[in-house]
């Protein structure tokens, strides 16, 4: 009998954790898709960012979803780029605020959803932004993209971006980083043989002329 009143009173423990999940996640749908509305509404992402960061933040407040977490952190990150173009030392202060918040919603996504490539992407391209010591944040942004290369090998974005960043970073970076690089190069030749002659024009259009470092390309 006392069994029984056990096994009774977990059901009905499970179903009340269910009912409130279920409303959890109404309530942050709810205000997601307020944001996606007032998102498709703004001039531009400087004037409207107040008003999207809070609807996302009530979002992933309500019900922290790895969507709601990804276009939070995405969002931050958009804005801190578009602060980071004039290179204003005020404003730089403003980015990197900006940025902090970003890599805690990309932190906290990683923490649920470990393997997911576009949040180890995103994250890295929050480290490249950073304007405080430079070495330990390229570092950290070189160790996020290898990870979204590792977990989508196939992913011509991420690999071409990912390993474009390795180069210019060339004279840098170690060993295990060079052959990681030669290694995914190789890989990609064999199976899709433009994927180097896309990384070449990114370079003459960054680089003009200058060869690209390594002899591997």
């Amino acid at each position: 009998m006392r069994a029984i009143k056990i096994k009774k009173a977990a059901a009905g423990a499970l179903l009340v954790l269910g009912i409130v999940l279920s409303i959890r996640f109404a309530l942050g749908f709810r205000a997601f898709l307020g944001y996606e509305d007032a998102r498709g509404r703004v001039q531009s992402i400087e004037s409207g960012f107040p008003d999207l960061e809070r609807r996302l933040t009530t979002a992933v407040r309500r019900y922290p979803s790895p969507d709601f977490l990804r276009s939070l952190g995405g969002l931050r990150l958009e804005m801190a780029e578009a602060l980071s173009v004039d290179g204003n030392e005020k404003r730089r202060e403003q980015t990197n605020a900006i940025l902090d918040r970003s890599e805690a919603a990309f932190k906290r996504l990683l923490r649920t959803t470990p393997v997911r490539a576009s949040a180890w992407y995103d994250l890295g391209r929050v480290y490249l932004l950073y304007d405080f010591p430079v070495l330990p944040y390229r570092r950290k942004a070189r160790s996020c993209l290898r990870r979204a290369m590792e977990l989508a090998p196939a992913d011509a974005y991420f690999n071409v971006n990912g390993l474009f960043v390795f180069l210019t970073e060339w004279s840098s970076i170690g060993d295990d980083e060079r052959e990681f690089v030669r290694t995914r190069l190789e890989a990609f030749e064999r199976f899709y043989p433009e994927f180097a002659n896309s990384i070449r024009r990114m370079w003459k259009q960054n680089f003009g002329d200058a060869p690209v470092p390594g002899g591997i390309l």
